[in-house]
């Protein structure tokens, strides 16, 4: 299944479409003059880039305006495809099952590391503390990392699950369609991805 997302460049239509309009423009005008699908706008008011308003012109039915929150911040968008399809590399598991590890108590050090702590340990090349504080704390928002530990956290939850996908989209592919009960595991967007497209039921 193809993931859909709103993407950056998406997101910059959108933008520009809203200031050459003063501030708002019709979902209809969005789709009809900039090719914008209605699941992009919608994904973008999930992750809290627009907010969607009806309003009633003086002649005919309520349109539906889409206005730019005044903080939207386009690093909540979904990463490019590339990104999501990638093989993630092995340091990455090393520091999922470190960390998964350290919030279940079960740390393989006999005391509890900070999360720096543990990025030293997968990375080894790093040798600044301030700079594996710094690292690691950007690694935990990466998607293929988030993909990793949410694999980990199914391997101890799931005994039976199968050898681990590769990618991100593997992932939580995998979860969503063999294991219904563990989707908690995906993030909101992406749960809100793949519900929209009607796969809830399958």
């Amino acid at each position: 299944m193809e993931l859909p997302e709103l993407t950056r460049n998406r997101f910059a239509i959108i933008e520009r479409a809203i200031k050459r309009n003063g501030g708002e423009i019709s979902t209809r005008c969005l789709q009809r003059n900039c090719g914008i699908t209605r699941w992009e706008i919608e994904s973008g008011v999930v992750v809290g880039l627009f907010t969607i308003h009806l309003k009633k012109p003086p002649v005919g039915r309520p349109r539906r305006k889409i206005r730019n929150v005044s903080d939207s911040d386009p690093t909540k968008l979904p990463p490019p495809p590339s990104i999501l399809e990638k093989s993630i590399p092995q340091s990455y598991w090393i520091f999922a099952r470190l960390r998964v590890g350290e919030l279940f108590g079960r740390s393989q050090f006999g005391i509890k590391l900070p999360v720096w702590g543990l990025y030293s340990t997968a990375f080894q090349r790093c040798r600044s503390a301030s700079g594996a504080r710094a690292s690691s704390s950007r690694l935990l928002k990466n998607p293929q990392m988030q993909a990793a530990i949410a694999w980990v956290l199914l391997e101890m939850a799931e005994p039976e699950a199968d050898e681990k996908p590769t990618s991100p989209l593997d992932i939580w592919l995998t979860i969503w369609e063999q294991f219904p009960e563990r989707r908690e595991f995906i993030p909101p967007l992406v749960r809100h991805i793949f519900g929209g497209k009607g796969e809830a039921g399958q």
